[in-house]
């Protein structure tokens, strides 16, 4: 083999593998923006754990795992708020579980109920008045807003809680039994729940 063809054989090499450093460059480049800082829990959280900048810590999630909801850095550690439901170390810490401590230092979980928050854009009667105590009736809706029958899920279900939501919604805790719990999940997760002030402080 000439010395012309070896050379010409090496840096056609050297090429093939420079190609092969950039695109795995690309690929790791991509990798690394494409994640997101996501809030999560340092250790077994329990419900009405003040959050601290020792339980919980910032991690880089691919966006496609994030979800919905979910803290991130852009919006910082929610520091002194209590969460209202439990988590397991490593979970994802969402905002729609997380309160001001005021909202829940004199309000219990009865035995045999949980907390369910629901994200609502808006309370049908609320006037922007609603306070924990205050009962309502849950109804499903249909995409257009329009109600899709059955009308009444639950009637005289107690507010838990009311945070404040990202934008237009609002965050409301309902007080349910499990198997409420169980029957309000897939329509929650739909967006079709919505509530009607039935009275206040009852």
């Amino acid at each position: 083999m000439s010395k012309v063809r070896r050379r010409f054989q090496f840096g056609m090499s050297s090429v093939v593998l420079l190609m092969t450093v950039v695109c795995v460059g690309v690929r790791v480049y991509q990798t690394w923006a494409s994640k997101i800082e996501v809030l999560v829990a340092t250790e077994n959280l329990d419900h009405k754990t003040a959050i601290s900048k020792t339980n919980v810590k910032f991690e880089k999630w691919p966006v496609e795992l994030v979800p919905e909801g979910a803290i991130t850095s852009s919006e910082g550690i929610p520091v002194g708020d209590v969460i209202v439901v439990r988590l397991r170390k490593g979970q994802a810490i969402i905002g729609e579980g997380v309160v001001d401590p005021a909202t829940i230092l004199h309000n219990p979980i009865p035995p045999g109920y949980r907390v369910v928050n629901v994200k609502l854009p808006t309370i049908d009667g609320s006037s922007g008045l609603l306070s924990p105590g205050d009962r309502m009736d849950v109804i499903v809706v249909g995409p257009d807003g329009t109600d899709d029958g059955p009308k009444t899920l639950f009637r005289d279900v107690r507010v838990f809680n009311v945070g404040q939501g990202i934008k237009a919604w609002e965050i409301v805790g309902l007080l349910l039994t499990d198997k409420q719990a169980t029957t309000i999940a897939e329509p929650k997760a739909a967006g079709k729940i919505r509530l009607t002030l039935r009275c206040v402080g009852r």
